[in-house]
């Protein structure tokens, strides 16, 4: 448990007890880091259309039972075509991996990632073409921090959760 008292930082651990509310002061928060169980799933995402003509991002998190991502796997991941062509290698880290990959025809495609400890997934499917169009960007338009007098977490937290385990383009 991390305790944040103004700009002072003051770490401690709780083995089998618990605070009370009259044990905080009102100017303080007690913030609390979820740690995640053993990943048992690798989540995949591709962009849905992208040109053969530039590299597209894959992105890969590895997540427990409950879609926490697990900080402490670093993975080789191994990139494939569906005609099961190599096509990228890349290693996570802190459970999380992006990689740029090449897709050198126009194609309805999805690309399969498979990992040292032996979890694959597919992406979604993508539309290769060779003629730049606009692109699709995955976002939430409506979040909500401790800032914001009723949201939980705080906004680094709501970064890091926006963009490595949910692998959303932007949040607001």
């Amino acid at each position: 448990i991390s305790r944040f008292a103004g700009e002072q930082r003051i770490f401690y651990t709780m083995y089998n007890t618990s605070m009370t509310a009259s044990e905080i002061s009102t100017n303080e928060y007690i913030r609390l880091q979820v740690l995640p169980r053993k990943a048992v799933k690798i989540m995949t995402f591709l962009s849905n259309r992208i040109t053969s003509s530039e590299p597209a991002t894959v992105k890969v998190s590895f997540l427990d039972e409950f879609s926490n991502r697990d900080i402490s796997v670093s993975d080789k991941i191994t990139f494939r075509n569906s005609e099961n062509d190599i096509i990228g290698e890349t290693y996570a880290d802190s459970g999380f991996a992006s990689h740029k990959i090449n897709i050198n025809k126009s194609s309805i495609d999805s690309i399969h990632a498979s990992t040292s400890s032996g979890f694959t997934a597919w992406t979604n499917i993508c539309k290769v073409t060779t003629e730049i169009k606009p692109k699709i960007w995955w976002g939430d338009l409506h979040t909500h921090s401790i800032y914001s007098g009723h949201g939980r977490g705080y906004t680094e937290d709501l970064v890091s959760y926006a963009k490595q385990s949910s692998l959303l383009d932007f949040i607001a």
